[in-house]
């Protein structure tokens, strides 16, 4: 397992992903999501893309990373899940992009995950996801396939299955309170 540093990451694990389709790597904490997904945003493709992003907590710049893809057209579609309730503040930032993205939390949401689906390929990233920086080194396994959507699928599937799960829960819940 090698260390990956945050002045590298954009250019080395596309690299290392695209040779060798699993990488198993860790870091001093200081490669933070938005780094992370600048990283591997690309390897999906340019532009329609699905954004899976599993975070204990999410907070407005990263949101505002997220709005600049659906701006650029980078995505097509984003589903959200995370630990804290932030879905005010997911509400309030992707305002014009409701229609396109799904979200929720459950306190079951540990460490992170996140995934680019497009034309060109899958690319799945696990372990935790900061939005700052931390001390400490933390493992990471990230996977890349350009024909195989089921690799990745074994990664999210848990996550998106428990993002259907509190949607359904949510939409009884505003169903009782009308």
């Amino acid at each position: 397992m090698a260390f990956q540093e945050p002045c590298c990451i954009a250019n080395k694990l596309p690299s290392l992903l695209r040779r060798k389709w699993w990488y198993a790597f860790q870091t001093n904490g200081d490669v933070t999501v938005d780094k992370f997904m600048s990283a591997l945003s690309s390897m999906a493709g340019r532009d329609n893309n699905h954004l899976l992003l599993v975070i204990g907590k999410i907070d407005v710049p990263l949101l505002r990373v997220i709005h600049h893809y659906f701006d650029m057209g980078w995505l097509r579609s984003c589903s959200i899940l995370t630990y804290c309730d932030d879905d005010k503040l997911i509400e309030t930032e992707l305002t014009p992009y409701l229609d396109k993205i799904t979200f929720g939390h459950h306190t079951r949401v540990f460490g992170g995950l996140i995934m680019f689906q497009g034309e060109e390929g899958t690319v799945v990233l696990s372990g935790m996801l900061e939005n700052l920086p931390q001390n400490i080194i933390l493992p990471y396994t990230a996977c890349y396939s350009e024909c195989d959507p089921d690799i990745a699928r074994d990664f999210c599937e848990p996550y998106e299955s428990l993002l259907r799960i509190v949607n359904e829960e949510k939409r009884k819940k505003d169903g009782q309170s009308d």
